[in-house]
């Protein structure tokens, strides 16, 4: 029975892997739609702690939905917004499983808005991914006095 498990994991790693692959693809090839530098600051300001070990799944996950759901609280662009909302949403019933298979059922089970709202994120990641959006005021003075 173990066995069993262990090979049916595999086999829906592989699948959900292949699915984010070819969205990760498709989103870095089309990401040619600007956002504006306040959706880039909240998109460059999203930090998942992955310090729990557990993988994406648990505890990262959970905290992985969190971040997305505050993110898409900040997010003015409309399809941005939505996608965030969705992985916040994958992510946290994702969160609610304790193993690795679980997880990975859980995830092959997703909404189809999920792997769109994937490669719209990934998309977003890689537009803004160039823009420095901090203050350009200068700390120093000239010494012309």
């Amino acid at each position: 029975m173990r066995l069993g498990q262990v090979g049916r994991f595999v086999v829906v790693a592989a699948v959900v892997s292949l699915l984010l692959g070819v969205s990760a693809q498709a989103a870095g090839a089309a990401s040619t739609k600007e956002y504006s530098d306040s959706d880039c600051e909240v998109v460059q300001s999203v930090d998942i702690d992955s310090s729990s070990g557990s993988g994406y799944y648990g505890a990262t996950a959970r905290k992985a939905s969190a971040a997305f759901g505050d993110a898409a609280g900040d997010i003015e662009d409309g399809t941005l917004k939505s996608a965030l909302q969705t992985l916040s949403r994958v992510f946290g019933a994702v969160g609610r499983e304790r193993t690795v298979i679980g997880a990975s059922k859980r995830l092959a089970k997703a909404p189809k808005s999920y792997p769109k709202a994937l490669e719209t994120w990934v998309g977003a990641v890689s537009s803004c991914q160039g823009k420095v959006l901090h203050s350009t005021t200068s700390t120093t003075e000239a010494d012309d006095e």
